[in-house]
This record gives C-alpha cells, structure tokens and sequence, in this order.
C-alpha cells in the first residue's frame, strides 16, 4: 500500500539500453482502490496518476533516524581491540 512520501517509479520498456524509468514522490494518495496519486515528479511537474498493474514500483520512505539511534559507540568499545 503506497503512502505519502513512499517514492514512486514507472518502469519505461525500451529495446534500446538506456532507462526510461521515471520517478518521484507521492504527494497525496487520492483513492487506494482503485489506486490514484498525486505525484511530484523529478522534472518538478506534478500530475495524478492512477497506474496499471505491474507498471509501478513503490519505494518506502525511508524512516526516520533519531539522535539516539545515530549516537556513537561507548568508548570502551575501542578497547575491546586492543591486544
């Protein structure tokens, strides 16, 4: 299920090398079934997609790292290495 901030990309068929895959980022979702979104493309257009089966690929936004989580090691963790 998509959300608000997952990113979204339409997976381009090509016969030549080159992607045409084209992303960006779902602004608002507005009907989940049939699925319809507002999306906030990379070229900075915006328009409202309602994509076919097996033409999407969602990427979950990434959650958020606290401070603490972030924090750095304990300083006897560098002793541990000593010999």
């Amino acid at each position: 299920m998509a959300k608000t901030g997952d990113r979204i990309v339409i997976m381009g068929k090509t016969k030549n090398a080159t992607s045409r895959d084209r992303g960006g980022v779902i602004e608002q979702v507005l009907n989940e079934d049939p699925p319809r979104y507002l999306i906030r493309w990379d070229s900075g257009s915006s328009t409202v997609l309602s994509p076919g089966p097996g033409t999407v690929r969602i990427e979950e936004k990434p959650a958020k790292v606290g401070k603490k989580a972030a924090a750095k090691p304990p300083k006897d963790a560098k002793r541990s290495t000593k010999r």
